[in-house]
């Protein structure tokens, strides 16, 4: 009796199989080899940084230049005033180290001035870095802009509630004419104004609609309202006089602003 001896090769199904578990293979690969990347070039980085603070100190101590020895970083740029001062940007007093990807690095800093290093990640978190109290929330700001009447009243309607206040060109000593001309009479008259608002909204210990607290300050002619909450706030404003009525033309500026919650470096970027 004869054998037959059959070369089977694969099927289809066997080499679909195959391709799917090497492309899952290759994808782990890919993704661990560019975790440790992404490692190995942040933390080139943070010794980077912590290398200019040493060298930055020794020279302060030492009553010598306060500049530091420039290096190449790979995926970073390094950013302060006269290339390699220890003094740091001129718009934030800190030494910043610059991602070429930011989406996927963080920015690192050094602050000569408070001998201290950090991370972030969001650029406009720089802004911050000397603040004891970081804000987020949102922020409204109505500035006043321009006079009708010799005798002005102002409506604020926040969250569905009314605060008035007065203000005349007898009570700052100068006549209405000139109100538009000078800054310095416009801040008097915004500061006469928004102090009656902001103390009553203060006084009335007021709450959004999350419970956080609502807060007025006065800075000029401008009023801040704010709260914690990432919602914007109900607020309308109205301004009449004695010689006009209500306005059609608008005589306030506002701003909003929202501020979100600061995210923080993960455990892999931080020093």
């Amino acid at each position: 009796m004869e054998n037959k001896i059959t070369n089977k090769g694969f099927s289809l199904i066997e080499l679909i199989i195959v391709i799917i578990i090497a492309a899952i293979l290759g994808q782990i690969g890919f993704v661990s080899f560019n975790r440790l990347s992404r490692k190995a070039k942040s933390l080139a980085a943070r010794t980077a940084l912590i290398n200019i603070k040493k060298e930055c100190e020794v020279n302060r101590d030492m009553e010598m230049n306060t500049n530091f020895t420039l290096v190449d970083l790979n995926s970073y740029s390094i950013e302060t005033t006269s290339t390699n001062s220890c003094l740091g940007r001129s718009d934030n007093n800190l030494v910043v180290l610059r991602p070429d990807n930011e989406e996927d690095y963080p920015f690192y800093y050094y602050d000569f001035f408070n001998n201290q290093v950090g991370c972030e990640l969001d650029e406009n978190e720089l802004n911050f870095i000397q603040q004891e109290d970081r804000f987020d929330g949102n922020q409204n700001i109505i500035e006043l802009d321009g006079w009708w009447g010799r005798n002005d009243r102002a409506t604020i309607t926040l969250n569905g509630r009314n605060y008035i206040a007065y203000a005349t060109d007898y009570w700052l000593g100068v006549r209405n004419d000139d109100l538009d001309g000078r800054q310095s009479h416009q801040i008097k008259w915004g500061d006469k104004l928004w102090k009656q608002i902001s103390e009553k909204i203060n006084n009335d210990e007021l709450i959004d609609n999350e419970g956080n607290t609502i807060k007025a300050s006065v800075s000029g002619n401008q009023i801040m309202i704010s709260s914690k909450s990432q919602k914007p706030l109900d607020i309308k404003v109205v301004a009449y006089n004695d010689q006009g009525g209500n306005n059609t033309k608008p005589r306030f500026l506002k701003k909003q602003n929202i501020v979100p919650p600061k995210t923080e470096c993960s455990n892999q970027f931080r020093f």
